[in-house]
């Protein structure tokens, strides 16, 4: 049947609509592919950082390391700072982003003193405990509800650690227990991140606590550790380039941007395999051989941390609805 001429041209305008509509569907899709694929790599980079940070500190003591390696991921990302100092509430947001970064300063101090003091595998694996420990401050200073899912997390983060203890009493060695604080130290960061005023620029506050790491580690480096500029070799250097720019600048601005295409769990889920990662990195780049019990322990703890993010309750919600409807169309067709 021929269709009017006003309504050829409604039904050409829809069908154009439709089909800008799908390609845009499509584009972000492709956007939220593309992005959650930059997030692996970025969990891949901070894997491999663990190495080469334990071959690094061979060469330069922990402050040393820590303010070249921040120092340079803050000058790499002064651009993208420039174009922030225009945006509103600019210097509320650095002085908020100055206190998280004394927490995340104190986490890479404690991190990486522990990484002189223990394996990296162990490193890598007991990081990933701020994800369980998250939620338990959450509740203990904020009172905030916790979930079922998250005692189940962290009996098996318990478990995990009394097999990397060797499953001798939880006598861990004392780089262990550095590594273990700093997870609790990042945890802290993170619940005051997530308190952060309303509009606050994720550029702003990235790049704060960059710049505040390096600021805080350059005392210590010059009165403790008789700090020296140049006598480091180029492998050194080359880690402080990988650890500064991939690892820190690019990482820190790859994560604010996804988080605006990916939802916060799947990046939380993503970023999560970093201990997986660099116990892949410690066994290919360090050769490390460790005993049973600490692949035992790590990857029940990497299970306790992916059950402390993912969402349960939601995934089985959306479960019964799928069985219901299944139900509801076996009624009607039978």
């Amino acid at each position: 049947m021929a269709v009017p001429a006003h309504d050829q041209s409604a039904h050409d305008s829809g069908a154009r609509v439709a089909h800008d509509a799908g390609r845009i569907q499509n584009l972000v899709m492709v956007t939220a592919r593309t992005w959650k694929i930059l997030l692996v790599l970025i969990a891949m980079s901070w894997g491999v950082g663990f190495p080469l940070t334990k071959n690094a500190l061979a060469e330069a003591p922990v402050f040393s390391f820590l303010f070249l390696r921040f120092t340079l991921a803050a000058i790499v990302m002064l651009p993208w700072i420039i174009i922030a100092i225009r945006k509103p509430n600019f210097h509320r947001d650095v002085a908020f982003g100055l206190g998280l970064g004394v927490a995340v300063f104190v986490g890479y101090a404690l991190q990486t003193m522990g990484l002189e003091r223990t394996s990296v595998t162990h490193t890598a694996f007991l990081t990933g405990l701020y994800s369980v420990f998250t939620p338990l401050l959450d509740w203990i200073i904020y009172r905030k509800r916790l979930q079922r899912q998250t005692f189940a997390a962290v009996l098996l983060a318990l478990l995990g650690l009394w097999f990397i203890s060797g499953m001798k009493d939880f006598h861990l060695q004392l780089g262990d227990l550095l590594v273990i604080l700093c997870a609790l130290s990042f945890s802290f960061q993170i619940i005051w991140l997530s308190r952060a005023p309303p509009g606050s620029s994720s550029t702003t506050l990235a790049f704060t606590q960059v710049a505040a790491i390096g600021l805080l580690s350059l005392p210590s480096a010059i009165y403790l550790e008789n700090f020296q500029w140049v006598p480091f070799s180029s492998g050194f250097w080359w880690a402080i380039i990988f650890m500064a720019v991939v690892g820190s600048s690019i990482s820190f601005l790859i994560q604010s941007e996804a988080q605006k295409s990916v939802p916060p769990t799947q990046v939380a889920l993503i970023l999560l395999t970093e201990p997986l990662w660099g116990a892949v990195a410690g066994g290919v780049m360090s050769h490390e051989r460790l005993p049973w019990t600490s692949y035992m322990g790590g990857g029940l703890l990497i299970v306790g941390v992916l059950l402390s993010e993912f969402p349960l309750q939601r995934f089985l919600k959306k479960l019964k609805d799928i069985t219901s409807k299944r139900n509801r169309k076996q009624k009607t067709y039978g």
